[in-house]
């Protein structure tokens, strides 16, 4: 019997060794020795890594994407590319449908080992291919040819101009969230588009702010002006409504052996760097203060004198947020984790100097963020009991429509506009 029991643990422990991880069609890291996964439009300047992961089909510039490995040895890394439906679920679409000159299962040849680090890592980079079709896309990165062997995954967007929207930035429509939201209105017209009959049915349109995926709002048209060939979304239930928020907190490591912004202290040690941030306190009842930001996204850069004989380094950021206990799960919240409940940005709580902290690994760079508190039920982050929210706040709008042409198996973009709210601030 107990020979059976030995077998059976065995089994057991070889299949969870085993295991692959399953996919999800988001942005996820599913490798702990994967870091900084970037997917962005490369236009060649300074801080093009602030770009989104959106194109024009017709693309002038490429969408390229790097990501280090914590290891000091080459690997072997393939990269496919997915078309998805508009709630992100993969369609029947095969590959020759949408891949322009391209077959999937690429391997990466592109990379450079780190030079002069403390953390060791080998760096990977690529350019993504032209696609045929508009439409959502998922670029997965697997190991060893194996695409069951997922190390990452990055939701991008390619989209047409096929329509006219109109947008406009609103004061809320709701009387006491005047000063707290933001709401978009728009119009779409599809004048030059004959290919919709039924809009209702054919045609989706999402907001998101921030470029994130975990706040979006999925709206359908308050009227439609057929004749006019007019969807209009300008709402008075507070459907187009947002928390404005607040300007993101940020600090920068650029540079350690000098302090810069929002740095209190640097500890070196022959094999690792502290960044101590300043302490911090909470902003829901503090009135706005405007301040420039890159509205959650990061950039990475060495700007050490001699850098160039440097490449940027991992060094342990620490949070110190001072607040009470009653917040329950706090994160730190940004693109760096997509907004997601990730252990490594929890932070915990230290009665002794009664502020919550967090230690946490990050390679060197310009960082936005934010503190939210994790709803176990929701699933979902409110932010605005540590940060407050303000209709003054400068934040970034898209509005993306999706359509669904009769008789076909893929939603197209055939509409984006980018907005900046309070933008001329």
């Amino acid at each position: 019997m107990l020979k059976y029991q030995k077998i059976i643990v065995l089994l057991i422990f070889s299949t969870q060794l085993f295991a692959q991880p399953t996919l999800v069609y988001d942005d996820e890291i599913y490798d702990s020795n994967i870091r900084t996964t970037l997917l962005y439009l490369k236009t060649g300047e300074n801080n093009q890594m602030l770009n989104p992961a959106v194109s024009a089909l017709n693309q002038i510039y490429p969408l390229y994407c790097e990501f280090d490995e914590i290891s000091d040895k080459v690997g072997s890394f393939y990269y496919k590319i997915i078309n998805c439906n508009m709630d992100w679920t993969p369609n029947n679409l095969i590959d020759s449908e949408f891949l322009k000159e391209f077959m999937n299962d690429q391997l990466i040849t592109t990379y450079n080992l780190s030079f002069n680090t403390r953390e060791k890592y080998v760096h990977y980079n690529f350019t993504l291919p032209k696609v045929k079709l508009s439409g959502n896309y998922l670029l997965v990165v697997y190991r060893n040819g194996n695409a069951d062997e997922i190390v990452f995954s990055k939701r991008y967007i390619i989209y047409e101009d096929r329509i006219s929207l109109n947008v406009e930035p609103k004061l809320s429509t709701g009387i006491s969230e005047r000063y707290t939201h933001q709401q978009i209105d728009f119009l779409l017209t599809y004048n030059d588009y004959p290919f919709i009959f039924n809009p209702k049915q054919e045609v989706k349109a999402i907001i998101r702010q921030n470029y994130r995926w975990d706040n979006l709002l999925d709206l359908k048209p308050l009227y439609i002006k057929e004749n006019e060939r007019i969807l209009d979304y300008r709402f008075f239930d507070l459907e187009n409504n947002f928390p404005g928020g607040k300007e993101f907190r940020f600090f920068d490591t650029r540079k350690v052996y000098s302090n810069s912004m929002n740095i209190d202290h640097v500890d070196f040690t022959p094999t690792e760097v502290n960044v101590y941030l300043m302490r911090e306190k909470e902003r829901n009842t503090l009135n706005y203060l405007f301040n420039i930001d890159a509205n959650g996204r990061f950039v990475i850069a060495n700007n050490e004198l001699g850098a160039i004989f440097q490449d940027p380094d991992y060094v342990n950021v620490n949070f110190d947020l001072k607040a009470s206990l009653q917040f329950g799960d706090v994160y730190v919240l940004g693109a760096v984790n997509n907004y997601k409940p990730n252990d490594k940005f929890k932070m915990s709580y230290d009665g002794t100097t009664e502020s919550y902290k967090l230690k946490t690994k990050l390679k060197m760079g310009y960082y936005n963020y934010i503190y939210g508190v994790l709803n176990r039920k929701t699933g979902k982050f409110d932010e605005i009991s540590i940060e407050g929210s303000s209709n003054l706040t400068e934040n970034d709008y898209e509005v993306i429509i999706y359509h669904r042409p009769i008789g076909t198996r893929s939603d197209l973009v055939i509409g984006y506009y980018l907005l900046k709210y309070n933008g001329n601030q």
